[in-house]
């Protein structure tokens, strides 16, 4: 990359992102037929439907399974202030906000007094299982998965962007229930995105099933050679 043109390979991203001037819009990309004729306020909420037609099911299952709050207590997730304070101190500035127009650089900086309202409502929120309306909007650009978009449902993907206090309760489900779950179904041989792992030890495990499985099988010879002085044998692999 040190050797291509910047200038060259950023405008390649602008384009992909759609952030180029040159680049058509996306209502001129959508050719699906259910919504080629709709105005864009139309559009956009056709759109809006097919992204939350897959959650329909979910919504429903979690109404008829809602569970009691004794029940949830005892997988209650750490919202305590201290909790809730480290996360809003490592927030990143540069980061965009939600919805809500609520910055990361507020929340950082103002962690102090903001930690404790900001873990009583999380807290409550689990409790209760239920969300803030606030807390379920979001800023969603659609992406075509190519072109030119044929069907609204298949060949658009959702970029969401939610609020900045969304992503801090939501740290706090992944660190005490969702990444507890994943790490102990996962194979012991898994080493991407898992946490105090790295490329080393798989590539330290790739030349150990190299060697358990060229061990006495004929794949290797053996060849004795003596040591300059002659007194010593030692085998050499090749």
């Amino acid at each position: 990359m040190k050797e291509e043109n910047p200038r060259v390979w950023w405008k390649e991203v602008k384009r992909l992102c759609g952030a180029d001037q040159h680049s058509s819009d996306l209502i001129s990309q959508i050719h699906a037929h259910d919504v080629q004729e709709l105005s864009p306020n139309d559009l956009a909420n056709a759109i809006n439907d097919a992204f939350l037609e897959p959650l329909l099911e979910y919504r429903l299952h979690q109404l008829l399974t809602r569970l009691p709050t004794d029940e949830i207590s005892s997988k209650f997730p750490d919202t305590s202030e201290l909790r809730i304070h480290k996360l809003l101190s490592k927030l990143t500035l540069s980061k965009a906000s939600g919805p809500d127009d609520v910055p990361n650089w507020l929340l950082r900086e103002y962690a102090d007094p903001l930690a404790y309202p900001v873990s009583k409502i999380i807290s409550a929120s689990f409790v209760e299982q239920r969300l803030p309306h606030t807390r379920k909007l979001a800023n969603v650009s659609p992406l075509p998965k190519k072109k030119p978009v044929n069907d609204s449902k298949k060949d658009l993907r959702p970029i969401s962007l939610t609020s900045c206090l969304s992503k801090v309760a939501e740290d706090c489900i992944v660190a005490n229930n969702v990444k507890p779950a994943v790490l102990k179904v996962l194979n012991l041989n898994q080493y991407g995105a898992v946490p105090k792992s790295s490329t080393t030890q798989a590539l330290i495990d790739m030349v150990h099933n190299w060697a358990n499985g060229t061990d006495g099988n004929g794949a290797t010879a053996g060849v004795i050679r003596r040591s300059p002085k002659g007194k010593h044998r030692f085998p050499l692999v090749h």
